[in-house]
C-alpha cells in the first residue's frame, strides 16, 4: 500500500513527515541523503567482501556449471586453463582444433610450454595428430593415438577439478564443471582408455 511505501522511504530517510494544520505532510529529503546511502551500502559491502571472497574460493560439495558461446568463450575457458591448470588431460581431435581455432594454435601449446604446463593427451588417428606427436618432447607432452571409427564431435579438458566440454557442431560453446568427484571418475576413465585400447597403426 501507498502507506507502506511511505513508511519504508521515511525509514531510509528518502522521505521525511511534517504537520500541518495538524495533518501529516509528506515531502522528498534532500538528494543528498541517496550519497549518504550509497556510501553506506559501499562501506558495508567492503566489510563482508573478504568473507564472501573467502567463501567462493572455498570448495564445496555443489558442482558449478558455466557456459560459453562463441570463438571469445572458447578463448576465455583457454586463457583460464592456462591461468589455473598444474597439469592438463585431454581427449581431442588434433584435426580439429587447428582448423576450427587456427589462431589460438598452437599458440596455445606454446603458451603452455612457457608455463611448465604438461599435457596428457589421447587424439583420434589423423595426419595432424601424427604430425603433433612428433613433437610431443619439446612440448611437455604425452600423447595416444587411437583408431575409433566414431567421431570426436566435442573436445575436452580436464585440470585441477574442472572439465571443459567445447563443441563445434552448429556454434561454438563450451561447458565447463567445476566438480571433484566427477572429475575423478572422468580421469579414471580417461586412464583405463590410455592404458587398455592400443595406439593406432601408422
Amino acid at each position: 500500500t501507498v502507506h507502506d511505501v511511505l513508511k519504508t522511504l521515511i525509514q531510509k530517510r528518502m522521505v521525511h513527515r511534517y504537520l500541518k494544520k495538524k495533518r501529516s505532510r509528506f515531502a522528498a529529503s534532500d538528494p543528498q541523503i541517496l550519497k549518504e546511502l550509497q556510501e553506506k551500502q559501499n562501506l558495508a559491502i567492503d566489510k563482508i567482501l573478504p568473507e564472501l571472497e573467502a567463501l567462493y574460493g572455498t570448495p564445496t560439495q555443489k558442482a558449478k556449471v558455466m557456459f560459453y558461446e562463441d570463438v571469445a568463450g572458447v578463448e576465455q575457458v583457454l586463457d583460464q586453463i592456462l591461468k589455473e591448470a598444474k597439469s592438463i588431460t585431454a581427449i581431442n581431435s588434433a584435426q580439429d582444433i587447428f582448423e576450427l581455432i587456427p589462431q589460438y594454435f598452437p599458440s596455445f601449446s606454446e603458451a603452455r610450454r612457457s608455463k611448465n604446463i604438461p599435457l596428457k593427451i589421447i587424439w583420434n588417428n589423423t595426419e595432424k595428430a601424427r604430425e603433433r606427436q612428433k613433437t610431443d618432447t619439446d612440448f611437455l607432452r604425452q600423447s595416444k593415438i587411437i583408431s575409433s571409427t566414431l567421431p570426436f564431435p566435442s573436445i575436452l579438458w580436464m585440470w585441477n577439478n574442472k572439465l571443459a566440454i567445447m563443441t563445434f557442431q552448429e556454434k561454438f560453446s563450451v561447458i565447463v564443471i567445476e566438480d571433484r568427484e566427477a572429475i575423478e571418475i572422468i580421469k579414471s576413465m580417461f586412464e583405463l582408455i590410455w592404458e587398455h585400447v592400443p595406439e593406432a597403426s601408422r
